[in-house]
This record gives structure tokens, sequence and C-alpha cells, in this order.
């Protein structure tokens, strides 16, 4: 494993913390999925040994970075002009992108700024595509949001109800365990308040994107997961249609497993 460099770059008050590896003279940026940090990508560099300069970011309310709390939710163009910085400090002109769950939709929010210089794209059980009814009821209007945050507080009653869902099988087993999981302490819950509801800009206009994918034609390398429950293949696969060059992989895997499994494939293939 090379040298791993960490760096946090200051903007407009908030903090954005990434690690860079590889000699590489292609850059690749890595965004990663909810409840993860940069390191999540680190066995990149075994993938092409000595093709890319990786760039692996910690999203706000991640590991190292610190979104300004006095700040409103973060806008795409904020987000866009502090990718345009880091471009800038590190003399990149062009540049790839993989995004996994949350982190795709970091990744097609920058489409319409960077299109000019984004070689391919790699997504990984992409979020953003389409937006569940629950994200939109939880953070699409001050009411919903304020609910959301009493939820988050006391979260006695809905934990009660994931327990009758559990019991009358309304729900899968494995997002039922998920959400109780990320309900179970205070810190926990805050996140997904603070990740839910900062975040509700990031999300990018799907039709714009294939627009944009086709005119420049964009390389999009997709991996969805057979058993995924979180990201379901079903809502993807229109989307995988209308990209003209594209790759498209389904794995035996599900949603926590399919980064990994991605990861072992694109090293398979030498993508």
């Amino acid at each position: 494993m090379a040298a791993i460099q960490e760096t946090t770059m200051l903007h407009q008050g908030s903090e954005i913390h990434y690690l860079t590896y590889g000699r590489g003279s292609e850059a690749m940026l890595t965004f990663h999925g909810y409840g993860q940090t940069g390191m999540a990508f680190l066995k990149l560099e075994k993938l092409q040994p000595g093709k890319y300069t990786y760039y692996c970011f910690d999203l706000f309310y991640h590991g190292k970075s610190i979104y300004d709390p006095s700040h409103p939710p973060l806008p795409v163009d904020t987000w866009s002009a502090l990718v345009a910085s880091f471009l800038d400090k590190n003399n990149i002109e062009s540049f790839s992108m993989m995004g996994y769950s949350l982190g795709a939709r970091f990744v097609l929010t920058l489409l319409p700024d960077f299109y000019h210089a984004i070689n391919q794209i790699i997504l990984i059980a992409p979020d953003g595509i389409t937006m569940s009814p629950w994200y939109k009821m939880a953070t699409g209007n001050k009411m919903g949001r304020k609910v959301f945050y009493w939820i988050m507080r006391k979260p006695k009653p809905i934990l009660i109800l994931i327990n009758i869902f559990a019991k009358l099988q309304l729900m899968d087993k494995y997002v039922l365990k998920f959400v109780g999981n990320e309900m179970n302490s205070m810190e926990k819950r805050f996140q997904v308040y603070n990740v839910w509801t900062m975040f509700r800009y990031i999300f990018p206009d799907v039709h714009q994107s294939i627009e944009i994918l086709n005119h420049e034609n964009i390389m999009v390398i997709l991996f969805m997961g057979q058993y995924d429950k979180i990201v379901k293949e079903k809502h993807i696969l229109s989307f995988n249609k209308k990209i003209n060059t594209r790759q498209y992989f389904k794995l035996s895997t599900g949603h926590n497993g399919i980064l990994s499994a991605a990861l072992s494939k694109l090293k398979e293939n030498k993508i």
C-alpha cells in the first residue's frame, strides 16, 4: 500500500477531509455511503496499480469532515464550488468519480458543472435515482422536519411501531434491522437527522443527468445487489437502460456487501 496522505481543506467555514494515495496519472474521486468514511475505498489501489491517484472524501457528518452548523442545508452550488476549489488546489483537469449509495448523489449532482472534465463514473447501489416517500415526508417540508426531529428526540413510539411491523412481517427483516441499528443511540439518530435534512438538496435531476451522460458520451459503470433491500434494482433499471455508454453488473449480495463485491469485480474485469 502506498503512503496515505490526509488533508483537510477549508471552504466557507466548513472542513472537508480526504485521503490521497496512489501515484497514477488519472484522478479518481470517491464518495462513500452512509455511516462510512473515505477509508472504505482504501483497497482501490490494488485494482489498477499505478493507474490512478485516489482522493477519498469524508462526506460531511462523517469522519473528520465538519459542516459549519451556522450554514443552511448544503446547496448544490456550494458543493460544486467546494469541488472546484479542490480541483484547482490539486491541479486536476480531468477525473473519474466513484460513489456508493449516499455518495452517488454527490457524484451525480456534479455532472452539470463538471461534465467536460469527467472521464467516467462508477455508481454502486446508487441513492438518489428515486426518492423514497419516507425521505420526502421527513425532509420535504417544515412540518415533516419538525416531526422527524421529535422522533429522533423521543424514539420510543417509532421503536414500538418497528417491533409491531417485525412481528406482523409488514417490512423486510433486513430493513427493520437496519432502521433499528440506526435508532439505538442519540448520536446515531442525530447523524441520520443531519444527513437527511442537511443533504436534502443534494439530489440529482435524473433526466438532466441522463442527457449529459449521453451527450458527453461519459462511461457509466453501475453495480447493483441482487438482494439489496435498501437500493432496489427495480428502481435503477430504467435509469440504466437510458444511458448509451454503460456497463451493468448485478452481484449476488445485499446492500452492505456490495461495495466490497463491486471492488472485487472491478479488479476481475480490469476496469
